[in-house]
């Protein structure tokens, strides 16, 4: 997986072609995040087989309140789908086909099936499956409320 906050960068669509140059067909590359179905389609035809989508809805995702920059979630999924599905059509003779991630924004298993209503193929899940006792994370007690520390994607 090429993890990025900002999937609109250039020197991310030349990774993912350097990437799909060095490891050839047989490799699964997944990049992200995006919300729109154009730079999802550029992502794909570098070689990419996955777009994770999403900017901002993750439980500990900072991006839209430290830049302002964020899309519904949903609506995401919806808009890029769409593009993948017209994509997948016109590639039917080829191996590889655009596969859809809906990543973060999930809070109940509702959250889950709309991104699969939606024409997502993978849902990612962080903050739902946070805070138990398999989580493995330093268990924290503020307040007399107890939780799971959890890694932020860039380490911070």
């Amino acid at each position: 997986c090429i993890d990025t906050p900002n999937g609109y960068l250039k020197r991310v669509t030349d990774f993912v072609r350097q990437v799909r140059d060095l490891c050839g067909d047989s490799t699964f590359i997944m990049v992200g995040n995006v919300v729109t179905p154009g730079i999802a389609a550029d992502l794909f035809y570098a070689g990419a087989n996955c777009i994770k989508v999403g900017i901002g809805p993750g439980s500990v995702c900072t991006t839209r309140i430290k830049s302002g920059i964020g899309y519904p979630q949903l609506s995401t999924i919806l808009e890029v789908a769409e593009e993948a599905e017209k994509i997948n059509k016109r590639v039917l003779t080829n191996k590889r086909r655009m596969y859809v991630c809906a990543d973060g924004g999930c809070t109940n298993p509702g959250d889950v099936a709309k991104a699969f209503v939606a024409g997502a193929d993978f849902v990612m899940l962080g903050g739902m499956l946070a805070g138990h006792d398999e989580g493995g994370g330093e268990i924290i007690t503020k307040y007399e409320q107890s939780s799971e520390v959890m890694q932020h994607p860039e380490g911070k």
